[in-house]
């Protein structure tokens, strides 16, 4: 009775590879969240500095702020450190646990997600569940900053459908100046989204509608959220690839 054994014991071994693997990846995703909010330190610092720092005149205020934000800056950068190596170490224990399981060809259906877990692909897709907390910020100070955002965050995703060049196509004039357009195109998108902000902050401001200080934190969430849209977008194949494999996991 070996083919009704077999999907019991697959179930049981895709239970042990979660254990083994997942729950540290979880808590890279966890890490790699916290670490985009504390991003959004320096544009609070910014709106805390123009309405309440320089009006008030206080150097110890502004220096104990400054130091805070600081602070949470360099425990960002601390917890992606960490979020990347759960992550790598993650993927090895379970590329290892499947080929000494499985097997050597067994093993290589999961090198994609191995390579997502090792490469960009992992916080790439792990910093889009704060890019909605971001947008809503913005879209909080004022809701034209938001909309403006996600206008330029579905450019960037259009862009980012095309596949990266592969060997062979690396040979094709033709591709690589599809290609080389496409990245083009999408850096002047980024300079340009920064500019529309800040002259959508600037006309705002005009109005009255916006101070100073809000200008300039709408545009860094904003930015900020755009960086990650659009890093997601460029690792777009490796994110995809990843997903496939494991949704093919209990198949294995």
């Amino acid at each position: 009775m070996p083919e009704v054994a077999r999907p019991g014991a697959l179930a049981a071994s895709r239970s042990r590879f979660t254990r083994s693997g997942f729950g540290p990846v979880a808590l890279a995703t966890a890490l790699i969240f916290c670490a985009g909010l504390m991003s959004a330190a320096g544009a609070l610092f910014i709106i805390a500095l123009y309405g309440r720092l320089i009006p008030s005149g206080s150097l110890p205020a502004l220096a104990v702020t400054f130091g805070g934000v600081a602070g949470l800056l360099v425990v960002q950068g601390l917890l992606r450190y960490l979020a990347g190596q759960m992550a790598d170490r993650a993927g090895s224990a379970v590329f290892f646990r499947i080929r000494e399981e499985r097997g050597e060809e067994q093993a290589e259906r999961f090198v994609p997600l191995l390579r997502a877990l090792r490469g960009r692909a992992f916080p790439a897709a792990a910093d889009l569940g704060w890019v909605p907390v971001f947008f809503a910020v913005s879209g909080f100070i004022h809701p034209a900053f938001a909309l403006l955002s996600v206008l330029f965050s579905a450019l960037f995703f259009r862009l980012g459908q095309t596949d990266p060049l592969s060997p062979a196509s690396r040979l094709d004039e033709a591709a690589r100046e599809r290609d080389r357009w496409r990245r083009n195109l999408s850096s002047t998108a980024r300079d340009l989204a920064q500019v529309c902000l800040l002259g959508l902050g600037g006309a705002l401001a005009i109005k009255g509608v916006v101070h100073i200080g809000e200008l300039v934190a709408a545009t860094m969430l904003s930015m900020r959220a755009l960086a990650a849209v659009q890093m997601a977008a460029e690792e777009r194949a490796g994110i995809s690839a990843a997903w496939k494999t494991w949704r093919a996991l209990p198949q294995a």
